[in-house]
């Protein structure tokens, strides 16, 4: 059985959304238990839950609030179900999310959790997007998204969480041990902005991790958005924003936790981008902040500036990227079931 948490903080319309789209997953009947935790002292989430008296809500009013680690990790630990599906208050599911991952988790006891590939949207009935930072990924997996789902190596969930953050906790369902174990190991790290970079890695030390090639989120992008926090929009002494300086301190801390993995996970990926055409390269070498892109070819291994071609060379390799078959396949599916509001 599932138990769905859902963090929410004041944000009632978003609510409403997101247990909209628990409400249409193809696999409600594994879920008995969505717990619902309001931390920003506004009891208007309550009365949202209210609005689905069929859904198996668990109402948790924090008092008082409690920061965003914190609270993240005391959801976990207070679900009761084998498994764990997160959805943020401010993203929703397309109808199948939940099936498609407990596919391979029920198929593949090896396997300890999953993501997914998701859609940006600033709105429900609004304009769409895979995010071009999952091209990243793309690299890594060894450029292709042909089949439904992927069972990673260590090396390439490292690098979902190296680059960039590849793996949003909204795609993520997992068995509760790893993913309490997880947590753990996150507050202890005392990172409290881009944890979504470490918990790839921290559940891969319990179990492979899966990779869901078609879309089933979407992730709304909206300025209260926990990563867009005004401390972090700040300078710090050295001239960048503090959330560059918060991402510089992660990627050290990934290559401190995993420097054999990170040998392997940089020569995995020079070896897929240096397979690409120089202009798409380039492109996607350009995805990843240029003080990370720095810091990861001069202390990390990484190869991201492309030699220059020349002659036949430079001619043959003009020529699109190949597309993201799964995701492309999946849009239509997805968003009939999904974007209905």
């Amino acid at each position: 059985m599932i138990t769905v948490i859902i963090p929410t903080t004041n944000r009632p319309n978003y609510l409403r959304t997101a247990l909209e789209s628990v409400q249409r997953q193809t696999a409600l009947a594994r879920i008995t238990e969505i717990l619902v935790s309001e931390n920003a002292g506004d009891r208007t989430s309550e009365n949202v839950c209210k609005e689905f008296p069929t859904l198996p809500i668990r109402y948790i009013f924090r008092d008082p609030p409690v920061d965003g680690l914190q609270h993240g990790d005391l959801l976990i630990r207070e679900a009761t179900n084998q498994f764990i599906a997160i959805l943020h208050d401010d993203d929703w599911w397309s109808q199948h999310h939940l099936a498609a991952a407990m596919e391979l988790l029920d198929s593949q006891p090896n396997v300890v959790a999953t993501f997914s590939h998701l859609f940006e949207t600033f709105d429900p009935s609004g304009f769409f997007q895979v995010p071009p930072r999952l091209w990243l990924l793309w690299v890594a997996v060894g450029r292709s998204f042909r089949r439904p789902h992927q069972v990673l190596t260590a090396e390439q969930v490292l690098l979902g969480g190296l680059l960039m953050s590849c793996f949003h906790f909204s795609t993520l369902v997992a068995r509760a041990g790893p993913l309490r174990a997880a947590s753990a190991k996150v507050v202890e790290s005392g990172n409290d902005y881009d944890i979504d970079r470490l918990y790839g890695p921290f559940l891969g030390e319990f179990g492979s991790v899966g990779y869901l090639t078609e879309p089933h989120t979407f992730v709304r992008i909206h300025p209260n958005q926990d990563g867009r926090r005004p401390a972090m929009m700040t300078t710090s002494a050295d001239g960048l924003p503090r959330w560059m300086v918060r991402m510089k301190e992660t990627t050290r801390d990934l290559r401190a936790r995993y420097p054999e993995t990170m040998s392997r996970a940089a020569a995995l990926f020079n070896s897929s981008l240096a397979e690409l055409p120089r202009e798409q390269a380039e492109w996607i070498s350009s995805l990843i902040p240029a003080p990370i892109r720095s810091l990861l070819e001069g202390e990390c291994g990484f190869r991201l500036s492309v030699p220059k071609l020349s002659g036949i060379r430079a001619v043959v390799r003009q020529c699109c990227p190949p597309i993201l078959l799964n995701p492309i396949r999946g849009v239509m599916r997805v968003v009939a079931g999904s974007r209905q509001m």
